[in-house]
């Protein structure tokens, strides 16, 4: 009974022993775990870090690009409302242009009518004139005819 007792304490030595192993490596486990935990921790801070650094990288970026666009928009838009302007003062001077061409060119056609209408007038009285004085003429011969003939008819 003694060797089995001494053997039993000899299997709970053991046994202790090897609880206290258990534990010691499961310490050394958790510290290795801890470890790993903080290192998967500070990679993790170290991308995110790297991300938020990109991140601000690509804001910058977008903003410059923004207002590069907005400023090239902002001189476009200036352009095309200079060459509107422009084409807007040369249409008017077109217009002014046509307008005065119509004017002298009115002017021209009434000054022509008011001289062919003068002329016409003119050659109009020198008919009516014409033909008044044959018809006197016609009148004083047919007069004279018919008094001839009155004077005949009476004797």
């Amino acid at each position: 009974m003694d060797a089995k007792d001494a053997v039993m304490q000899m299997f709970n030595r053991d046994l202790e022993e090897a609880e206290e192993q258990y534990q010691m490596a499961l310490r050394n486990n958790r510290i290795h775990i801890d470890e790993l935990i903080d290192i998967q921790t500070s990679r993790l801070q170290a991308v995110e870090e790297e991300f938020n650094r990109d991140l601000r990288i690509v804001i910058e970026e977008f903003e410059m690009e923004r207002e590069d666009i907005m400023e090239n928009h902002r001189l476009e838009c200036k352009e095309l409302r200079d060459i509107i302007a422009k084409v807007d003062k040369e249409e008017m001077k077109k217009d002014e242009e046509a307008k005065s061409n119509f004017e002298t060119y009115r002017e021209e056609v009434r000054n022509r009518s008011n001289e062919d209408l003068l002329d016409m007038t003119t050659r109009l009285q020198y008919r009516v004139l014409h033909v008044d004085n044959e018809f006197e003429l016609h009148h004083t011969n047919y007069q004279q005819k018919a008094k001839k003939v009155s004077e005949d008819f009476q004797d």
